[in-house]
């Protein structure tokens, strides 16, 4: 196929999804059934609906919350044709651009968009564009990805990084900052102050880590923009493979523990700017920083790098929960499926910038879904 051709196919496949997408959102508009569609829900359906929606989100779904969504649901599709459309003109963009080398990302992309556009278009368009993508261009070759080289920067012994990690780790993230409340009888006000009390301990850590490393992150972010396409095409099919071990062990695991990931509820119930702020910005420039960063100064083996990391970085997301409620372990799988993909991107790219990047996308995947959902 030429590259002229799948460039058409692309741009073409997209362009029909966003007039997909249009023609749903007028047809939502003419044909108001949201009235009628809740009337007909009993007590008992509301109630398991009720459940369903606790499991997956926790507390942030109440009875209230429950007839907002039920009472909008048609908003909600306006939110999610919105992300589509936005999705689709990326994909023309990238196809404009050069569809070969940009061939991973359009991929993914393409088949975030297919889920999100409705009727049977969506899966059509993602399987379409899935096959275009993949059959080699006979007029030019693909070009594989390589990171580009890293000059190395001085920075601080060894020793500190392994202190500062060693207490950052066991203070905050093993629950030891939480149990200093109940042991100064401060119990009520953490828990009424909870999300400004993890608004300043974030704050905190992410002032320390850009102190410690902030040589390589001005060294990596402006390599990140200088090769923004080449790190985003290394990125896509690595995220990809990672997104969707997500989703099979998430199940698997839903469907063996009848619950979901303790720290997912948390998360979730906590207001939308601090999603926004801690969650999508904040949160995985600290945990990039000392996960990644740190790690790595003290721990030069690949695999040994990989596994501790990895490691590290799962029992983390679990750890506050598991102590109570042992069967959170298990959880651990589900967490490896972000750990492992971006400790290995990092061996790959020795850039800082570019795992926060992932990280950032990973977390925005479950952040606007969650908002599409509950606002």
């Amino acid at each position: 196929m030429k590259t002229t051709t799948k460039r058409i196919l692309i741009i073409v496949l997209a362009s029909l999804s966003i007039l997909a997408c249009i023609f749903k959102g007028a047809q939502s508009l003419i044909q108001d059934n949201t009235k009628a569609d809740n009337a007909i829900l009993s007590g008992s359906d509301r109630e398991e609906i009720l459940s369903i929606a606790k499991s997956f989100y926790g507390d942030a779904v109440d009875e209230e919350k429950l007839n907002q969504v039920l009472e909008n649901s048609n908003k909600i599709n306006y939110k999610t044709l919105v992300v589509a459309i936005v999705l689709d003109i990326l994909l023309i963009i990238l196809a404009a651009r050069n569809p070969v080398n940009n061939r991973n990302s359009i991929t993914v992309i393409g088949i975030f968009a297919s889920f999100l556009t409705p009727t049977a278009l969506g899966l059509m368009m993602g399987i379409l564009l899935l096959v275009t993508t993949l059959i080699p261009a006979y007029d030019k070759l693909y070009q594989k990805q390589i990171a580009p080289t890293v000059e190395p920067v001085n920075t601080c012994k060894t020793l500190t990084y392994i202190i500062l990690f060693t207490i950052v780790y066991i203070f905050f993230y093993c629950g030891i900052f939480s149990l200093m409340f109940k042991w100064f009888n401060a119990t009520d006000f953490m828990l009424h102050n909870s999300t400004w009390v993890n608004a300043v301990m974030f704050s905190v850590m992410f002032i320390v880590i850009f102190l410690m490393l902030r040589k390589e992150i001005i060294r990596d972010v402006k390599l990140l923009f200088k090769n923004f396409s080449t790190y985003l095409n290394i990125i896509s099919p690595i995220f990809l493979i990672g997104f969707i071990a997500q989703i099979v062990i998430g199940i698997f695991l839903i469907l063996i523990t009848k619950t979901n990931a303790s720290n997912q509820t948390a998360v979730t119930s906590m207001p939308l700017w601090f999603l926004i702020i801690f969650g999508l910005i904040l949160g995985p420039a600290v945990e990039e920083g000392f996960f990644r960063g740190f790690l790595r100064k003290f721990l030069k083996n690949n695999a040994a790098f990989v596994v501790v990391s990895s490691l590290l970085f799962s029992v983390m997301h679990v750890i506050p929960y598991a102590f109570f409620n042992p069967i959170q372990w298990l959880f651990v799988l589900q967490y490896a499926t972000i750990a492992v993909p971006i400790s290995l991107l990092y061996l790959k790219t020795n850039n800082i910038a570019v795992t926060y990047l992932f990280h950032l996308l990973w977390n925005s995947v479950s952040i606007i879904t969650t908002a599409l959902i509950l606002i």
